[in-house]
């Protein structure tokens, strides 16, 4: 009995382990045309929104591929969540459309979610070029 508990902590603490090994490993991997910043923070970007954007995405002086960090998903969601208080096509959606409609507000916010990690990613890499 005890086997059949333990298996999905494990599982579960594997998985969480797991997650936060390639997001700290992903934090290294630099972005090829962008080399370490570490001075730039300290003469020009010191407090602005790129060197706090680097305190929120780990800490670390390289601009890699997970710089962005959770950013664009929390902007999209806000930006749903207005939308559904604005439209009422929308509050439908959520409300009155049960399942089906909560999967198609998921699905308009990870279309937002890519265009917002595209259009940060742009500006972030032209401002440091």
């Amino acid at each position: 009995m005890e086997k059949t508990i333990l298996e999905p902590f494990l599982g579960r603490v594997f998985r969480t382990v797991l997650i936060v090994f390639i997001a700290r490993f992903g934090n290294y991997i630099p972005i090829p045309s962008i080399t370490e910043i570490g001075s730039l923070y300290e003469s020009s970007f010191r407090g602005s929104s790129i060197y706090n954007l680097s305190t929120f995405s780990g800490g670390s002086n390289v601009i890699s591929i997970f710089t962005l960090g959770l950013g664009p998903f929390f902007s999209a969601s806000l930006l749903i969540q207005f939308l559904t208080k604005l439209y009422p096509n929308f509050e439908k959606l959520q409300n009155e459309e049960g399942d089906s409609g909560r999967k198609q507000i998921v699905k308009y916010t990870r279309l937002f979610t890519i265009f917002f990690s595209t259009v940060e990613s742009i500006f972030l890499s032209n401002s440091l070029r």
